[in-house]
């Protein structure tokens, strides 16, 4: 058991019953936060991902399909680094 836990326990034992129940509601609530911390990033992730698939499928709107992005990505390196040859 950690330093923090032994300190957590020793503290705990030292309350009154009557204490305890505001002790548990308290941990409850961390746990509720925690949780709906946990979907909230969970559906944030989600939405991105579906507005970037979104996405994808327009970009076929203005790029043709015969589009060979290893030629343009190597002209473009050529053109900024030039030739490697």
């Amino acid at each position: 058991m950690t330093d923090a836990a032994m300190n957590l326990a020793q503290r705990i034992e030292r309350l009154s019953s009557s204490d305890y129940r505001t002790v548990i509601e308290v941990i409850s609530l961390m746990e509720y936060r925690a949780q709906r911390d946990s979907s909230v990033k969970a559906e944030s992730k989600r939405k991105a991902f579906q507005e970037m698939q979104e996405l994808r499928k327009d970009s076929s709107k203005y790029i043709s399909a015969d589009f060979d992005y290893e030629k343009e990505m190597a002209a473009a390196l050529d053109e900024k680094y030039g030739s490697v040859d």
